[in-house]
């Protein structure tokens, strides 16, 4: 497979997933408004960690594991069985566009 191809997988494969993740959360808090905190949580600590794949910084690799570690906690309390394939969605989304962005910039500094 091609380094293109590749990366417009990872791309489009993490839109997918974002979109999926807040599409079950939206629907899940229909039934429990509680159930939309952590689906916001898990996408905003697959944000820190996708900034932290793109930019090899370590604080923020440590800040997304506090977030994802009290953001786990949460969903237990929830106790909805959709927050777990929300959760999921939207942590791994970002965490395949940081990938798909990092070998975007690594291609284009090789030349």
């Amino acid at each position: 497979m091609t380094e293109r191809l590749r990366r417009t997988y990872l791309l489009v494969a993490g839109g997918l997933l974002i979109g999926t993740g807040l599409f079950l959360g939206g629907y899940a808090s229909l039934t429990s408004p509680y159930v939309a905190v952590p689906t916001v949580l898990f996408l905003l600590a697959g944000v820190l960690f996708s900034e932290a794949v793109r930019t090899d910084m370590p604080v923020l690799y440590v800040a997304a594991s506090i977030l994802l570690a009290i953001t786990v906690g949460v969903s237990v309390l929830v106790r909805d069985l959709l927050v777990v394939p929300a959760g999921a969605c939207c942590f791994l989304g970002p965490v395949l566009v940081g990938s798909g962005l990092r070998s975007f910039r690594d291609q284009r500094a090789r030349g």
